[in-house]
């Protein structure tokens, strides 16, 4: 396990060092940006009124929380 928590910070610093980002992590920058910024959360609110998920017994936590973010305002 140890090996595997050291490869996954050295693919984390590849990625922050190269200013790269996967799939996770750009949900996390939304999902961080939306509760930081609610000027934003209003914004993408008022553009997006009805959301059609897809597949939603898939969704993990963070794009739970992304869409939550959008619609509870």
């Amino acid at each position: 396990m140890i090996e595997l928590n050291l490869i996954y910070k050295e693919y984390q610093d590849y990625f922050k060092k190269n200013a790269l980002y996967d799939f996770s992590d750009m949900i996390n920058f939304t999902v961080e940006a939306l509760e930081n910024d609610e000027d934003l959360r209003y914004d993408l609110a008022e553009k997006h009124q009805y959301i059609m998920l897809d597949e939603y017994q898939d969704t993990n936590n963070s794009q739970n929380k992304l869409i939550d973010l959008i619609l509870s305002v």
